[in-house]
């Protein structure tokens, strides 16, 4: 099943669901080519195993992360793929969904809310906007370029809000180095400097603060 990204939503004959996410080229109606190439694939892998090993440690009050459970690249191909298992335990409804005059309102009503817009207020501004301070607090970890497309609103089966919002593409995350060099994770760093070309390790004072 197709949506509105780069994901598929694939079936197996078991009715096991997973999420597949790989490369895209300008056929599908991009100006360029998305490849997700080795140094994608390897970031992935490492950016996820550093995500896991805080969660552990720190639990995550008002986010989950989307973390991919198999990633492999092809040589043949200089393509790589990313593999998630659909956690179909909660309703997930992309953050932009709720523009939709449809969707969005019929979820508010149905919570009491005669105006969608304060209901997503405080459902899914609010509990984002915690979520975001709590994964760069944690973690040091901000996205480089946020936008709805990297939020899932995690829904209980009467489609309310359960105050969690779902962080996926990591792959879009950048790192703060002072925060790395604090909790002894500079290898992360040394790993991955011919890839990150100056930007997805940054240490800004001004951003910091």
């Amino acid at each position: 099943y197709r949506t509105s990204s780069r994901r598929l939503v694939v079936e197996t004959p078991k009715q096991k669901n997973f999420i597949l996410k790989g490369s895209i080229g300008s056929i599908a109606g991009l100006d360029d080519d998305r490849l997700m190439n080795r140094k994608e694939i390897e970031w992935i892998q490492a950016i996820d195993k550093y995500l896991k090993k805080r969660e552990r440690k720190l639990n995550f009050e008002h986010f989950r992360i989307a973390h991919y459970n198999m990633s492999v690249y092809c040589p043949g191909f200089s393509q790589g793929l990313v593999f998630q298992e659909a956690p179909f335990s909660h309703y997930l409804l992309p953050a932009f969904s709720i523009l939709d005059e449809n969707i969005g309102s019929k979820i508010a009503h149905s919570n009491g809310y005669e105006k969608p817009h304060e209901f997503w207020e405080i459902h899914y501004v609010k509990p984002l906007a915690k979520a975001l301070c709590e994964l760069f607090v944690k973690t040091g970890a901000s996205y480089h370029s946020p936008h709805m497309q990297n939020f899932v609103i995690e829904l209980d089966q009467n489609l309310s809000p359960t105050g969690k919002i779902i962080l996926r593409d990591i792959e879009d995350i950048k790192l703060h180095q002072s925060f790395l060099t604090s909790i002894a994770e500079e290898k992360l760093l040394s790993h991955f400097e011919h890839y990150v070309d100056g930007e997805t390790f940054y240490d800004s004072p001004d951003f910091f603060t």
